[in-house]
């Protein structure tokens, strides 16, 4: 398993590239793709990060990978890595984004959807370490440690390893 620092690191680095090539590509005046590219990847590793803890602990937990719970999980997951690729990739044109409802469903649903895959990992996360029936207020916090990536890979990922190392 990788560690806390390496993980953030990463996420990090990739946050930092992002916005460094946002501002150059505004600045040189080159194709806004390459923002768009870059930021995509940076999208991807950040809730891939949250897909793979969500299915590592799933696997640990239960063995197999074919809950309904689980199936709707990476469902939603991936559906949302191809929204915001969607909202991403359209803004490269203008008049395909302009209407304010379609904005708006897309800004709903990646909240929601974000939220509903950091409260599946965070409950599988807990349910993990303590072996027990838990309810939404035993895993509340680690939702938000989840959803706000620094904490959380900071205080979440040596918990994902103790588990995994205790076998």
């Amino acid at each position: 398993m990788a560690s806390s620092q390496q993980i953030f690191g990463l996420l990090l680095s990739l946050g930092i590239i992002s916005g460094l090539t946002n501002m150059f590509v505004a600045m040189a005046h080159l194709p806004s793709i390459i923002a768009v590219v870059v930021y995509l990847i940076y999208v991807t590793c950040t809730i891939g990060w949250i897909l793979l803890t969500g299915t590592s602990l799933e696997l640990k937990k239960y063995g197999v990978l074919s809950r309904p719970s689980f199936k709707a999980f990476i469902f939603v997951g991936v559906l949302l890595i191809i929204v915001i690729s969607i909202t991403r990739l359209s803004s490269l044109f203008d008049e395909i984004m302009s209407n304010t409802v379609i904005q708006a469903f897309f800004m709903i649903y990646m909240f929601t959807s974000i939220f509903w895959i950091a409260s599946f990992t965070a409950k599988s996360l807990k349910s993990n370490e303590t072996n027990e029936e838990i309810d939404i207020n035993d895993y509340f916090g680690d939702i938000f440690r989840i959803v706000f990536w620094p904490i959380g890979v900071w205080t979440i990922q040596p918990r994902v390893n103790k588990i995994f190392k205790s076998n």
